[in-house]
Formats: structure tokens, sequence, C-alpha cells
């Protein structure tokens, strides 16, 4: 799980392609100049992590990941 999983461009935070200098301090300056940009995109990421990684999302990821398996198993099952 790297940086692109966890951080939706442009919606809860800033991503720049490796070894980009000039991207990096584009959004740099981005963050610090647009305090409006900062809270939303802030807001964003703390309503996104909530949701995928408390307990309750991760048990519902963990539930959709086992019922996932559980089809393919019986897919498995009936074809054999």
């Amino acid at each position: 799980m790297g940086q692109a999983s966890i951080v939706k461009d442009g919606k809860t935070g800033w991503l720049v392609e490796p070894e980009d200098g000039a991207g990096l301090a584009a959004v740099m300056f981005e963050a610090v100049c647009s305090a409006e940009e900062r809270n939303q995109r802030g807001a964003a990421a703390r309503d996104d992590a909530t949701a995928r990684f408390s307990w309750k999302g991760v048990g519902e990821s963990l539930l959709g990941l086992l019922d996932e398996v559980t089809a393919t198993a019986e897919v498995a099952t009936s074809a054999g």
C-alpha cells in the first residue's frame, strides 16, 4: 500500500511523481498559499481516513473481501 492508494490526488491531498522537483514546488506553493484548499483537503482526508481505516471501515472491507473469496470458492466448487 503506497501513497497513491491512500491519498486521492486533488481531493484528500497532493501527489507528485517521483523526482519531479518542479511539481513538488508547485504543490507546496499551492498548499502554503491556499488555506481554503488546505482546509478542504484536510477535512476530506480526515473523513476518508475515518471511513476507510476505523474499526468499522476495516471490518466492512474485510467482510467484502470474505464475501468475494466465498463467492469465488462457490464458483470453483460448482465448476469442478
